[in-house]
């Protein structure tokens, strides 16, 4: 992208292309799956994803587009899924917390396919990434950004076995999401959202991991999340040049307490015996 076009621009327009693609690739699994393609518009329409990506230029679509490419092949053409998914793990860490859906569904070629590139690749950023001024060490060890339950977690327990027990939990609950949903794709998405709301850090950006699964099914709960997320970025006030803003914790009570209070409000109404 730099070599075409120099510049913040061009890194705009690669990530922008890959976010076009996601929409329709979305579009397309809607279809498949035997419904209308508007769902799409939770995830193509929705001004935090707008904002963030072709906005902003996280680059997150680059890892998010081979993804959900990955499930959308894998019963068809498993090889090509796995080559999807080590593409994606290649962009971002992230897609890692599917790997036990994708998994399940591949036959062992794809599996060794998936291993063997995915493998190779971190071996390298891991190579690379040594050092005491490792980025990949500062985010793992000291970051922190809009949490909420790691915040009480990290004060229970400390910060480092914090880390450590947010972990267990996310590759616990990615497990039984594999072993005990029948759909893949939305056992991945309860994966991704255990890993944003446990995990110490959740940038506005980061809701697309959500958001991704959302055509397939539709969450308003997790919708007001990624307006409310917007608070983020210094509930409307700008911090001063240069300097970083963290969301007091009063503020991320609001932010995800308000999703919460509609997603028990959503479940009470419906089991109600008057609706």
């Amino acid at each position: 992208a730099h070599f075409v076009l120099p510049g913040v621009t061009g890194m705009k327009v690669w990530v922008l292309l890959h976010d076009v693609a996601l929409c329709a690739l979305l579009s397309t699994w809607c279809l498949r799956r035997g419904g209308s393609a508007f769902p799409a518009a939770a995830y193509a329409w929705n001004p935090l994803v707008i904002l963030e990506y072709a906005g902003s230029g996280h680059h997150d679509p680059i890892a998010l587009l081979p993804l959900a490419l990955a499930f959308f092949l894998a019963a068809r053409r498993p090889g090509l899924s796995a080559l999807a998914f080590a593409v994606a793990v290649l962009g971002k860490l992230l897609p890692l917390v599917a790997l036990p859906m994708l998994w399940r569904h591949w036959p062992w070629r794809a599996r060794g396919v998936a291993v063997a590139v995915t493998g190779a690749g971190l071996a390298l950023f891991a190579w690379l990434a040594l050092g005491r001024s490792s980025g990949l060490q500062a985010y793992a060890s000291s970051w922190r950004n809009n949490e909420l339950a790691f915040h009480y977690a990290a004060a229970w327990m400390g910060e480092p076995r914090a880390r450590v027990a947010t972990a267990v939990v996310i590759v616990l609950v990615a497990l039984a999401a594999a072993r005990w949903m029948k759909d893949a794709a939305l056992a991945a998405r309860a994966a991704f959202r255990t890993a944003l709301l446990a995990g110490p850090v959740l940038h506005p950006w980061y809701l697309g991991w959500a958001l991704v699964w959302e055509p397939l099914a539709p969450s308003w709960p997790w919708l007001l999340l990624s307006a409310l997320a917007l608070l983020n970025y210094g509930v409307f006030v700008p911090p001063a040049d240069g300097g970083a803003f963290h969301l007091p914790v009063s503020w991320r009570w609001i932010e995800y307490g308000l999703p919460l209070l509609l997603a028990i409000s959503l479940r009470r109404f419906r089991r109600s015996p008057n609706v």
